[in-house]
Formats: structure tokens, sequence, C-alpha cells
């Protein structure tokens, strides 16, 4: 896989090649992942792939693992990594394709926008989903582990609490814009803003639609463009 990628991914018949090896969704939505994260601490290290050796449809899948230098700093740009043999380096090659180019940014539009998971309210709502968990096996954490590099121990009702409140004040509400305009200066985003889709009046992103239903297409600025042809 990675003898493929290093040989270059500009070509089409490259891309499909690699696509033998590797699940490009799942791959992409690990990337940005760890990119929203800003994990420190990756990838010359903490980063695991599997496969079925029994299935020979299956595909190299990416997993987060060891990933507790995230979400520290509000700012924080992981985006110029490109270590060798990780799965940093197999994305500094897969994104020369611009197809790969145009999926990672449709699933950054598709995260990032519209109710998306990591838009500021959807991680939120995902962290208070984790945060309310383990909210009282934090004490035990405490006790075990609190003091290992202070004699005073961390707790739970100080340190803990003050950076949850902190992540859910200051780090979500300001994350999302913060690294969207690291993949656009990395020319991963377009800097066109994607144009909103309506059903029956109503903006509608995904789902059903029936024969009888009037669409619409709406852009802030520009002329969308549009075939009926799915070419």
């Amino acid at each position: 896989m990675f003898s493929l990628a290093n040989s270059g991914m500009g070509s089409g018949g490259q891309y499909q090649s690699i696509q033998q090896y590797l699940d490009i969704p799942n791959f992409i939505d690990y990337m940005i992942t760890n990119y929203y994260v800003g994990n420190s601490d990756w990838a010359h290290q903490n980063w695991y792939a599997t496969r079925s050796r029994v299935n020979p449809e299956s595909r190299w899948r990416y997993h987060s693992w060891d990933a507790e230098h995230v979400m520290e700093g509000i700012t924080w740009d992981s985006t110029g990594r490109n270590n060798s043999g990780g799965p940093t380096r197999l994305h500094n090659r897969l994104i020369d394709n611009t197809e790969y180019r145009m999926l990672f940014a449709d699933h950054v539009h598709r995260h990032f926008f519209n109710d998306g998971i990591l838009t500021p309210q959807g991680a939120m709502n995902l962290y208070q989903i984790r945060s309310n968990e383990v909210d009282r096996a934090v004490v035990g954490e405490s006790a075990r582990w609190g003091d290992n590099h202070r004699s005073t121990p961390y707790t739970r009702d100080v340190e803990w609490i003050r950076e949850r409140d902190w992540l859910n004040r200051e780090y979500f509400p300001q994350r999302k814009a913060i690294v969207l305009n690291q993949f656009k200066n990395r020319r991963w985003y377009p800097n066109v803003d994607a144009p909103d889709f309506g059903i029956n009046g109503a903006y509608q992103y995904g789902g059903e639609i029936s024969s009888e239903d009037s669409l619409s297409m709406n852009a802030p600025t520009g002329t969308i463009y549009y075939t009926l042809d799915g070419s």
C-alpha cells in the first residue's frame, strides 16, 4: 500500500489501485478527527491499522489509540505532520489526487456544517455524553493516579471540572473555524462556500425526496453549475 502511495497518487489509475488496500472513507474520517483534536503525539507513533486476513474484500482501517495529548490548545495545528510510514505520510501522498482531495473536502463539509458532528454544538454534545459517563469514575482515577506527578493530587472537583468547563466554554465554540482555516491554508478545502440545498422551500441536508418535491440550490456568491445526468 505504501509502495503505491509513494509512487505518486496523481493519476486516477493509481488512486483506484490503492483502494484495493485502504478503506478511503474511514481513513479520511480518521485524519479529520486527529486534525480536529490537534493530536500532538501522533503519527510518528500512537496509531494502529487493522484488516481481516480471511476476508479478501477487507481493507486497512486506522484506529485512534493512546490519544491523550489532544484538545490541549485551541489553535494547535497538526496538519503539517508528514511522518514516514505513518498515516500522515499516506494522507500527504493521497491529497495530491483530485478525487481524494474532493472527497476529503466533502467529509469536512459533512462534519463541520449543517449540524454535523464536529460543529460546535455537535462536538459539545458528543463530549457531554462521554463526560457524563465518566463523571464519578474520575474520582477513582484521581485516587489512583492524581498524585503521579505532584504531591497534591489532581481531583475531579478542581482540575477535571475546570478542564471540562473550559472545553465547553472556549475550545468547542472556536475549534471548528480554526481547523477549517488550517485545511483551507493547505488547500485541502476550497475557499468557495458550498451551496445550500432546499426541498419545498426548506433546507434539507440529505435524506429522501420524492418526484413531486420541489428542489432548490442557493449559494452566497457566484454561479452554481450542475448537471441532471450525474456527469
